[in-house]
């Protein structure tokens, strides 16, 4: 049983073996094929890699012949071991010179050996490979440049070698010589140009020549360092030629002309013209740009358009007209003055023949300048005609004629009509006033020395009225004799106010409230079958006058219009604001441009003719009947309103009644409230020195004789100079210099002047039969000085001198 058991282990135990040991060999064999196997494709692989190797090789030498470039291979010491055909063919040697000693350094200029034998260390130490310029040199000595483009060979992890390529840059030198030498001949071009020349790419300057740079101010450095295109175009225009810009790209043009504005460096704007092209620049989009400074062009381009302008304006708008006349008379240009004058269109005009609107003197004037000037003699270039005028009137005029020539070069004759009749009205105002001004100085002369007369006459006879009892024979006779003075001393007033020399007290009023203050005492001096109105105006200003003259002016013209309405009427009085500008000054003559107040004062009488208005304003001049009036009203009314800075003007028809027009200059300040006279003190006697100076004896001596009557201590000079020297040595005070201001030599006022640093306490009283504004200012802002006008009584000379005194 054992012995079976053992049997059947062994039995089992050799089938063991024996399926291990089939299987062993079953697992060898396979490993044995797979190696084989295995070994068999390393071998097709290998087999298939040095054929593709030589392949590979032989692609490398047949591209390496294609190539146009050299390609070599060196050793360690720079001796060539490979070369394509290229080498041969550009360095000019045979396949048989390269033998394996033929280096690459013999292969260049001496100069640069050294060089490229440094360049094969660094390769060859496994520094990056770089491309470097040499010098080439041929076989026969003959050189040309070259970029050597060279690696390392590495064999089992050592550099054996290096491979490179050659490249002749003979055409790139060549072509970058050219762009050198064509940059040259642009910067050549450019720098010397007068015209700005600039490149910009991607908004940027590339380039700008020094014109560019003196047209804005800047360095060229600077621009192209710090700017950029838009910061030089004026912000109005940045948009637009951003947009013009633009637009060659989307429209395919490659020129651009535009107009711009510029900014200079300053700050200040010029004008540019830009003409610009499309161009590639380093192989991209750019700009390249001339700039013309045009500044002065467009201010021409102005001033010849303003000149345009003005000579249009002047021609169509001025106060003459202006035709232009054929060598046959006929008119090709007429402006609209010219049609205005004549009453004629210009479509009427234009064609007619020039000499149809003279009368036959002017006509002969004209015919005579054209035969004279066809000679060749040399005319006069004015004349002083007249024309008709289509409703038959006839026209002042200055005619001047010059000769111009059209764009055909034939003669026309440009004439110029200047109105006259206007000027011919304002030459006779002008006589007019100067016919005043010679009457006023005259009355201003005979008043002064009648104001004279008449204080030594009032005064007398006032003194004599004082002494005399009423029931005295002699009384009588003196009182006429001072009534007649008085009269007298009126009418020498009223010739002072013509002559603009009486003494005004003026102030601010407001003619509203002085026509409200008389309005009832302008209706009682009118009749009743006057209706009197009065239309205000509220929103005047106020002026400048002497309230109780210009009272005065109103009563005496509401006076004759009252009499100029015996049938009865209408009376109005009317005041308005009025701007005067300068081209009014020619009908409102001798006022400058300003605001004015006007009052106007018509009437519905029976008027006047022009004969009447010329005289008006005359002294003694009335229409009036004898004993009827003085004819100084209107000239008294005349000289206030003058003397007021203002004037006065009249329209009036016979039959269709009178309007006086007062013009008075607007002030800022507002009314004054008028002066209360002081109640009359009751003793006028004082004890003071006084100085009188006068050089009229006869008033002198009144003077003192009052003065002294009433208790003064009188010192008197004939003459300014005698007056100083009575100041100088007269050691005590003198309380009041009493002088005359119109006297030879020193005159009152200088007197004054020179008196005062002597007696500084002394006051100063002025008299005179007249003021003249450049010796006494009326309103005389200092308290130690006053005015008393001649003539005067004694009681008023004592009353004025004891309240100045006392003041």
């Amino acid at each position: 049983m054992i012995f079976s058991n053992s049997l059947l282990l062994f039995l089992n135990l050799s089938v063991l073996l024996f399926l291990l040991f089939m299987a062993g060999m079953i697992i060898c064999r396979r490993i044995i094929r797979d190696k084989t196997q295995k070994l068999k494709r390393e071998i097709d692989r290998h087999e298939l890699t040095e054929k593709a190797l030589r392949e590979s090789e032989l692609r490398y030498k047949e591209l390496a012949e294609m190539l146009p470039q050299i390609i070599f291979e060196m050793d360690t010491r720079g001796r060539l071991t490979f070369v394509n055909n290229q080498a041969f063919r550009q360095f000019g040697y045979l396949p048989e010179d390269f033998n394996g000693e033929l280096t690459a350094f013999q292969m260049l200029v001496e100069e640069d050996r050294e060089r490229a034998q440094q360049q094969i260390s660094n390769v060859l130490r496994g520094q990056t490979p770089a491309s470097n310029e040499y010098t080439a040199l041929r076989k026969d000595n003959s050189t040309f440049p070259i970029i050597i483009f060279s690696s390392p060979i590495i064999r089992a992890g050592e550099a054996v070698g290096l491979r490179g390529v050659i490249v002749n840059i003979s055409e790139i030198k060549r072509s970058e010589a050219a762009v050198k030498e064509s940059e040259a001949r642009f910067r050549m071009v450019t720098d010397g140009s007068l015209a700005g020349v600039v490149i910009v790419q991607n908004r940027k300057f590339l380039y700008a020549n020094p014109a560019f740079a003196d047209i804005f101010g800047y360095d060229a450095e600077d621009i192209l360092l710090n700017l950029k295109p838009s910061q030089l175009i004026h912000a109005e225009d940045r948009d637009a030629i951003i947009r013009e810009i633009a637009s060659m790209s989307r429209q395919g043009t490659d020129s651009l002309h535009y107009e711009f504005r510029g900014i200079h460096k300053s700050g200040k704007i010029i004008h540019c013209e830009l003409l610009s092209r499309r161009v590639l620049y380093d192989g991209k989009p750019s700009i390249i740009g001339t700039i013309l400074d045009i500044t002065k062009r467009k201010r021409a381009e102005e001033n010849l358009k303003e000149s345009e302008s003005k000579f249009r304006t002047i021609v169509e708008y001025s106060l003459g007209g202006f035709v232009i006349v054929d060598d046959n008379f006929k008119i090709q240009y007429a402006n609209d003055e010219l049609s205005g004058i004549l009453q004629y269109s210009k479509e009427e005009l234009v064609g007619n023949d020039f000499r149809n609107f003279f009368d036959a003197e002017s006509l002969k004037i004209v015919t005579d300048y054209y035969i004279r000037r066809q000679k060749g003699e040399k005319v006069p270039v004015r004349y002083e005609i007249k024309i008709q005028r289509k409703d038959g009137s006839e026209c002042h005029a200055l005619l001047s004629v010059s000769v111009i020539k059209d764009s055909q070069g034939n003669a026309r004759t440009l004439a110029h009509f200047l109105d006259m009749t206007e000027r011919k009205q304002l030459e006779e105002q002008l006589r007019h006033a100067q016919k005043m001004e010679a009457i006023g100085r005259l009355a201003g002369g005979i008043a002064h020395d009648f104001n004279n007369l008449l204080t030594i006459i009032q005064g007398y006879s006032e003194l004599l009225l004082m002494q005399l009892k009423e029931n005295d024979k002699l009384h009588r006779e003196v009182a006429q004799i001072d009534k007649a003075s008085q009269r007298a001393a009126n009418l020498v007033q009223q010739l002072l106010a013509f002559s603009r020399k009486q003494f005004l007290k003026p102030t601010v009023i407001n003619l509203n409230h002085l026509i409200a203050e008389i309005e009832d005492m302008l209706r009682r001096l009118l009749l009743a079958d006057i209706q009197f109105r009065a239309e205000l105006d509220q929103e005047i200003g106020s002026i400048r006058a002497d309230q109780t003259q210009i009272e005065q002016v109103i009563l005496n013209l509401v006076v004759n219009a009252r009499d100029a309405m015996p049938q009865g009427g209408k009376l109005t009085l009317r005041t308005r604001k009025m701007r005067i500008e300068k081209e009014n000054t020619r009908i409102y003559s001798l006022l400058t441009p300003g605001n004015y107040v006007v009052l106007t004062i018509s009437d519905t009488g029976t008027g006047m003719d022009e004969e009447t208005q010329s005289h008006l304003f005359e002294p003694f001049f009335t229409t009036k009947g004898n004993g009827k009036g003085t004819g100084l009203g209107l000239s008294t009314a005349y000289g206030i309103i003058r003397q007021s800075g203002g004037n006065i003007f009249v329209e009036s028809l016979p039959g269709k009644g009178t309007t006086f027009k007062l013009f008075f200059p607007e002030v800022d300040n507002q009314p004054e409230t008028r002066h209360i006279p002081q109640p009359e003190r009751e003793s006028a006697n004082g004890n003071e020195t006084i100085l009188v100076v006068e050089d009229e004896e006869q008033v002198r001596l009144l003077i003192c004789d009052t003065l002294k009557s009433l208790g003064y201590h009188v010192l008197d000079a004939p003459d300014g100079q005698q007056a100083l020297e009575i100041c100088r040595n007269y050691i005590d005070d003198i309380h009041l210099l009493l002088t005359d201001v119109v006297m030879p030599g020193i005159n009152g006022v200088q007197l004054a002047q020179n008196c005062k640093p002597l007696k500084p306490e002394m006051k100063v009283i002025y008299m005179s039969g007249y003021t003249d504004d450049n010796i006494v200012q009326p309103g005389n802002p200092e308290k130690s000085v006053r005015f008393i006008q001649k003539p005067f009584s004694p009681a008023a000379l004592a009353e004025f001198v004891r309240a100045f005194l006392e003041n």
